[in-house]
């Protein structure tokens, strides 16, 4: 259960919002949109959400869900490792990269593509790639962060295809 409790946040010391409740559990696979002016902060509540920042007030408490953000433009400690050696990083054994192969094949990427190096890719095939780092971490509650951001209309598709299959 994700639950929000009278969260206020502020940016340099403007108000962004203030006594935000909410909550929701990844069990009842709920979508959840998150509508407001830019610069009004909808970014600072996903950070927030994560625990990536700390509100100024109020309470984010998370029990039995496994939390991730996905930024506006994914950034990466090393842009010269290829999508394998990217997604590979924290297997345990080597026996474990059917699970690379696997959210490569999740977020629609091709096979063929995983010896590409990070640095060479779109933004939007940057975007898939990390997001295919994070379901390797099966979490239950994503933030998409401007999701539709450097992504063209099949890109699109694809991103509302994955969120109705998402089984968080």
């Amino acid at each position: 259960m994700l639950q929000i409790q009278d969260v206020s946040c502020e940016n340099g010391g403007d108000i962004l919002f203030t006594n935000f409740t909410f909550s929701l559990d990844s069990r009842s696979r709920k979508r959840v949109a998150v509508v407001w002016r830019n610069g009004r902060g909808k970014t600072t509540l996903l950070k927030a959400i994560a625990k990536l920042i700390t509100p100024y007030a109020g309470v984010i408490s998370v029990k039995d869900e496994v939390v991730w953000y996905l930024e506006q433009d994914p950034t990466f400690p090393d842009e010269n490792k290829t999508i394998a050696e990217y997604l590979s990083e924290n297997l345990e054994e080597e026996w474990m990269f059917y699970q690379v192969e696997q959210a490569i094949s999740e977020v629609g990427l091709d096979l063929a593509d995983q010896d590409l190096m990070i640095s060479c890719l779109s933004g939007w095939q940057k975007m898939r790639v990390r997001l295919a780092k994070i379901l390797m971490e099966e979490p239950t509650v994503l933030l998409f962060d401007e999701p539709t951001n450097h992504v063209d209309d099949m890109g699109k598709k694809f991103l509302a295809s994955f969120m109705k299959s998402f089984g968080g």
